[in-house]
């Protein structure tokens, strides 16, 4: 349980990132015009897949975990991110879903998934 820390505190912060209301959110000024919403939900989700990725493959409790480490870890984060999509538009705090966030929240643990590779070498990688 020890190597999902992180993971759960990134995932947690993610949530309250993306639900609180847009009125408490700081204002990004000229950042707009390169889409910086998209690039900090990419960043998020990123971040999110390779440390899943890494705590899934670090656990020795079950080896089915550790072994299909990359789809397990990739699916959950896409499905996170939907959800938060959805809750989104469920909710009443000023946000709304946007089918750009989850094509930029998938595109997030499509490169979490490329750095773990890159970081931890093909041999890994063909492990999972």
């Amino acid at each position: 349980m020890r190597h999902f820390w992180f993971p759960l505190f990134w995932a947690l912060s993610i949530l309250f990132l993306c639900t609180i209301g847009t009125e408490d959110l700081p204002s990004v000024g000229f950042l707009d015009l390169f889409s910086f919403d998209k690039f900090v939900h990419t960043l998020m989700f990123g971040v999110l897949t390779l440390t899943l990725v890494v705590a899934f493959r670090r656990q020795a409790r079950f080896s089915i975990l550790s072994k299909k480490a990359i789809l397990i870890a990739f699916v959950s984060a896409v499905f996170y991110g939907t959800a938060i999509e959805i809750l989104q538009y469920t909710m009443s705090t000023g946000r709304s879903a946007e089918w750009q966030d989850i094509v930029a929240n998938t595109l997030g643990c499509v490169l979490g998934v490329y750095f773990f590779r890159l970081v931890y070498g093909k041999q890994l990688f063909r492990a999972s």
